[in-house]
């Protein structure tokens, strides 16, 4: 089966899952005005949308756990704004009541479950797409039995979805967010794939990687893929202007150190990829915006030292990110995407032992 007909087969399989779904409330919906889709609903009919634009066997994989995904309950989560930090209700409950007073109630559904404050998991497809398309793994096809690492995992949705095809999961981050949010036994774990059947698993992992040794030994090795998607930006952990430090990625070690940690936690054959999607750079006296300078953080020379080899290297992709948020509904329109959308890329590969890189 060919990428396009694979395609063509998840798209179908998406659009059956949707119709199953709304099956139930078709004849209510008839009676009552329209309303936007939300939760599991609205990421199915996003795939479907995503599906059409990305044509990698791996993406497509990743899109068919789409079906998988469920709503889950309310769960309420505070926030200390000022402070960014943030709490369970009975981390906030043990506090002083003056700090109480100051915390905002935040109700958690389905969207905020799988997405968190940084949009759909879906987002995470262009990297996948690139994972899959770019020619130094011919086995990049699917996800089962491949380890992920997504340093700075944001939200759980695109690790469940991994899961479900197969993928052992991790997500590592700094934030006090996933703790609070992710706090049941079953968000981890065995995840289920479309036949209802254990498939791959979820890991969350809180702390600073690979800095942190109780983080490196809790994530672990071995990883097909090592991602980072708007987390290792330039403008992060290496602004040209003065900000306020809460903004930044703390490395807590230099960036050839880091490098070599990502090279010695994938296996042979592994990639290191680096996607991230930014605003348009401040104009004039706009103040600086450490996030939008989306290049990579680290020199390609220390990529290469470190033993990579470099297949893109600030590569711009502001088309294809373009194309997404649209379909994601983040931008009306393409004109109006391509005045608030860009992106880079970086894909670096620990090439199998015995590779003789073409001269």
């Amino acid at each position: 089966m060919n990428k396009r007909e694979r395609l063509g087969f998840a798209g179908a399989a998406l659009c059956a899952a949707a119709a199953l779904v709304g099956a139930a409330a078709a004849q209510e919906a008839e009676k009552s005005e329209p309303t936007a889709l939300t939760g599991s609903a609205k990421l199915r009919e996003e795939a479907i949308k995503v599906g059409e634009l990305f044509e990698s066997a791996l993406v497509t994989d990743f899109l068919m756990a789409a079906p998988t995904v469920s709503d889950v309950a309310v769960r309420k989560v505070f926030l200390d704004r000022p402070n960014r930090v943030w709490y369970t209700p009975e981390q906030a409950a043990a506090l002083p009541e003056e700090m109480r007073k100051g915390l905002r109630e935040i109700d958690a559904g389905t969207d905020f479950y799988l997405g968190t404050t940084y949009g759909s998991p879906l987002a995470f497809s262009r990297l996948l797409d690139l994972a899959g398309s770019c020619g130094a793994q011919p086995q990049m096809t699917e996800l089962r039995g491949k380890r992920v690492l997504d340093i700075g995992y944001g939200n759980i949705g695109h690790l469940r979805m991994m899961a479900a095809r197969g993928a052992e999961a991790v997500g590592v981050d700094v934030d006090t967010l996933q703790p609070a949010l992710y706090r049941k036994p079953s968000d981890q774990g065995v995840v289920n794939g479309l036949d209802g059947k254990p498939a791959g698993t979820v890991t969350l992992v809180k702390g600073n990687w690979p800095s942190e040794p109780e983080a490196k030994e809790k994530v672990g090795t071995g990883f097909d893929i090592i991602a980072s998607k708007n987390t290792l930006k330039r403008g992060y952990v290496h602004p040209w202007q003065p900000v306020d430090p809460k903004q930044l990625v703390h490395l807590n070690m230099s960036d050839a150190e880091y490098v070599k940690a990502v090279y010695a936690a994938l296996k042979p054959g592994g990639l290191f990829v680096i996607y991230n999607i930014c605003p348009p750079f401040a104009k004039g006296d706009e103040p600086y915006k450490p996030w939008a300078d989306g290049r990579c953080p680290f020199d390609e020379r220390l990529l290469r030292d470190a033993g990579f080899v470099v297949l893109a290297f600030d590569q711009e992709d502001h088309k294809a990110s373009r194309e997404m948020f649209v379909a994601l509904g983040f931008a009306p329109t393409m004109e109006e995407a391509a005045a608030s959308t860009f992106a880079w890329m970086t894909i670096a590969w620990k090439a199998p032992e015995g590779f003789v890189a073409p001269k």
